[in-house]
């Protein structure tokens, strides 16, 4: 993962080590805005951007948002495929182009 980041797109682990890895992950990334955490079974899941409320920032217009529309595209893309929606995985992809746009806007 240090030596090759762009060779794992998504990382598969138990509580402890998942804890880890998204911390090395932000690191490499730069910016613990831009993480996410899923915890996905074949009925049920629970998804979170990893970096918590920030209550400190609050107001100052200089939180990152990233996390959170990526981890709900995430789970949207998850629940289209486990109910067969693809309006929901439709949904999921224009979060993530949305997001893609954002970035790519050099304008601010």
């Amino acid at each position: 993962m240090v030596l090759q980041p762009e060779s794992i797109p998504i990382a598969v682990a138990e509580n402890m080590f998942g804890d880890i890895v998204s911390d090395l992950a932000w690191t490499l990334i730069g910016s613990f805005g831009l993480v996410t955490s899923g915890d996905m079974g074949t009925q049920h899941g629970v998804f979170q951007p990893s970096h918590g409320s920030a209550p400190t920032i609050t107001g100052k217009g200089i939180a990152n948002p990233v996390a959170t529309i990526l981890i709900a595209a995430i789970m949207l893309d998850w629940l289209g495929m486990t109910r067969v929606s693809q309006r929901l995985v439709g949904f999921a992809a224009d979060f993530v182009g949305a997001v893609d746009r954002a970035l790519a806007d050099e304008s601010h």
